[in-house]
């Protein structure tokens, strides 16, 4: 694999798997969908937002990875949208009450979630910065 195409790559990775993180309590909770909904409703931001901004980081390193848009403006594109998922995620992470988050499910990974979204779209930061490094961006 070309050099200047793995850090896209990985960040396309990453992006995924952001976006999956966040949807994993839907399917793997014993809560009901309503239940999960309240859990992401906290805060000025929601959780689904955060999944939204990974969804669009995702084309941004795919077109990258794939030479469908300039290799420069998508590694510039995605560091910033990994800027931003990252600041959306640790404010809805900073919001949700522990209290709340207990009392929801019993699973005891439940409680860690938030705190995985918000490393997994750190993740999409460090790529984003990898990639720009790659391309020599930042000199």
């Amino acid at each position: 694999m070309d050099r200047l195409r793995l850090p896209a790559l990985a960040g396309t990775v990453v992006s995924l798997l952001t976006a999956v993180a966040v949807l994993v309590p839907y399917v793997l909770a014993d809560a009901g969908a309503d239940t999960i909904a309240t859990y992401y409703d906290f805060g000025l931001v929601t959780g689904l937002t955060v999944l939204m901004v990974a969804l669009v980081t995702l084309v941004v390193f795919a077109s990258g990875w794939r030479g469908r848009s300039d290799p420069a403006t998508a590694a510039g594109a995605a560091l910033g949208l990994g800027f931003v998922a990252t600041l959306l995620a640790a404010s809805w992470a900073l919001a949700v009450p522990y209290d709340v988050v207990v009392q929801l499910t019993t699973e005891s990974w439940f409680e860690y979630h938030r705190w995985a979204v918000v490393g997994s779209s750190v993740a999409m930061v460090v790529c984003g910065l990898w990639y720009a490094y790659v391309l020599r961006l930042f000199w």
